[in-house]
């Protein structure tokens, strides 16, 4: 009887253990789908970040150019401007 229960035990382990390999492998190809969906959100999120990003920068350059432009106009009016004297302050000052 012995001789006859070693051949059924080594089946039903053998059994059991291709049982656990196959579920082990579930779980480790949920486990790479996960991590690849994880990665490609990463990616993704970057991807829109970048974009957002350059466009803010764009329009911060745009308005730093617009505003350098308004403050060489003034500076060059005050450049090319003669200042005047109020006429009532030669008044005071000339008596």
């Amino acid at each position: 009887m012995t001789t006859q229960n070693q051949p059924q035990k080594k089946i039903k382990i053998l059994q059991l253990l291709r049982a656990i390999q196959t579920e082990q492998l579930s779980k480790l190809q949920q486990k790479y789908q996960l991590e690849q969906d994880l990665l490609e959100d990463v990616r993704t999120y970057t991807k829109q970040r970048s974009t957002i990003e350059r466009e803010y920068a764009q329009a911060l350059q745009k308005l730093n150019s617009q505003f350098l432009q308004k403050k060489e106009l003034s500076a060059e009016d005050l450049a090319g401007e003669k200042w005047k004297q109020n006429p009532t302050w030669s008044l005071e000052i000339s008596a």
